[in-house]
């Protein structure tokens, strides 16, 4: 599951706005972060 921030830059996380799942990201975007965080994953032994 991914979360959007909808507010803008500078808006404390505790008063923001967010959607789930993220709904400006591309499939591709999506893949490559999903991608970065399973080799961070593996990297440190998680």
């Amino acid at each position: 599951c991914s979360i959007e921030n909808v507010d803008p830059m500078g808006v404390h996380t505790g008063d923001s706005i967010t959607v789930a799942p993220a709904l400006t990201l591309t499939d591709k975007e999506f893949q490559i972060m999903r991608n970065a965080s399973i080799a961070v994953m593996r990297e440190i032994g998680v």
